[in-house]
């Protein structure tokens, strides 16, 4: 009898003892996301982290609001994808971002195969609504993508980080706007821009930061993407494509501009580009010329600055090109030591700096 009240006893304190380990470990794990949405759903920072462990769907009719301090995990290449007539608001803050972390697969098309980031974040379709807002995204193949036409300022994104994945932020035939983001260090491109002024589709990039990248922004439409006032740096191609481009600072790429037509760029400083500032690789009609208004080159000198030019014509040199240069660089847009003229002096900051460019919050060993 008392080998058996011992026994007894012994297994409480042991079942106590287990329950008292586990629970603080349990109550870390991160909430699972079991199904897709059909309703209004909220996820706030008292259920964080939440897991992505399949692909979630929010149905038309329902919306998802991600709130200040949430992160979202995925375990594998999974995609958040936003239906048409349904929305997601993602309303982070300076002080607590919203935090997406992607997944890794194996590409196995290559010798030796190699790690790569996978999934969508933030998938929005037809005429889905996506709103983001002080959120940082790493390791995804798309960060955020939305297509197919979701009317006036269907995707807002702002104040929001993008880093380390293979495509920042995409926009195919729809209406979006991007300002106070930084884009950084994407295989592919950092913002893609695939939409169209026929449709009355607008792009419209502002006030950001797109840096480390292969192609910094690539524009479809000179009509349809706009950037203004950004600093577009150390990629290998800077701008590519078509945009009408102002008030912004393209230096340290290899090319600073590889245009495709009906490409337009004012009031810039566009200097210090390794190949070339502005490169075409193709012949067009004269109806598509390139045009410069109040560019500073890095020099006043306009032989000087024609070598900095590659067209399809005139290798080096200038063919179809508009050229237009300012004797100063250009008043109220950031310029830095290898773009200013002799004897100048700027506090900007220098973006020849190799470093990892420090942005955002740590959220993870770093």
């Amino acid at each position: 009898i008392f080998f058996r009240e011992h026994m007894a006893y012994r297994k409480c304190w042991i079942l106590f003892w287990v329950f008292a380990t586990i629970s603080p470990i349990l109550s870390d794990l991160p909430y699972p996301t079991t199904g897709n949405i059909f309703e209004p759903t909220t996820w706030t920072s008292a259920i964080s982290p939440v897991n992505i462990t399949r692909d979630l769907t929010v149905y038309p009719g329902a919306s998802l609001v991600i709130e200040a301090g949430v992160r979202v995990v995925f375990d594998a290449c999974h995609t958040i994808t936003i239906s048409g007539a349904a929305s997601v608001t993602i309303r982070g803050t300076m002080a607590a971002p919203v935090y997406f972390k992607g997944s890794m697969e194996w590409n196995r098309w290559i010798w030796p195969p190699r790690l790569k980031p996978c999934g969508r974040g933030i998938y929005g379709k037809d005429d889905s609504l996506i709103s983001i807002a002080h959120a940082h995204f790493t390791g995804f193949k798309h960060c955020v993508y939305k297509d197919w036409d979701g009317g006036p300022s269907s995707a807002v994104v702002t104040d929001s980080i993008f880093a380390d994945s293979v495509s920042g932020i995409s926009f195919y035939m729809t209406t979006g706007t991007i300002i106070n983001c930084t884009v950084r260090n994407t295989t592919s491109y950092g913002i893609n821009g695939r939409s169209y002024s026929y449709r009355g589709d607008s792009i419209k990039v502002e006030n950001s930061s797109v840096l480390d990248n292969n192609v910094g922004i690539y524009g479809h439409d000179r009509r349809a993407l706009q950037v203004k006032g950004c600093v577009v740096a150390r990629n290998d191609v800077g701008i590519q494509g078509t945009a009408l481009v102002s008030r912004s600072y393209l230096t340290d790429n290899r090319v600073g501009v590889l245009g495709v037509k009906q490409f337009t760029i004012e009031h810039s400083n566009m200097c210090g580009n390794t190949d070339y500032n502005f490169m075409t690789t193709e012949e067009i009609a004269s109806i598509d010329k390139f045009v410069t208004d109040t560019v500073w080159w890095g020099t006043a000198d306009t032989p000087a600055a024609i070598t900095t030019i590659s067209d399809a014509r005139t290798v080096p040199g200038v063919g179809l090109l508009v050229l237009d240069v300012a004797s100063t660089p250009v008043p109220g847009v950031p310029v830095d030591g290898r773009c200013q003229p002799p004897n100048a002096s700027s506090s900007a900051a220098d973006y020849s700096n190799p470093a990892y460019p420090p942005s955002g919050n740590i959220f993870e060993p770093t």
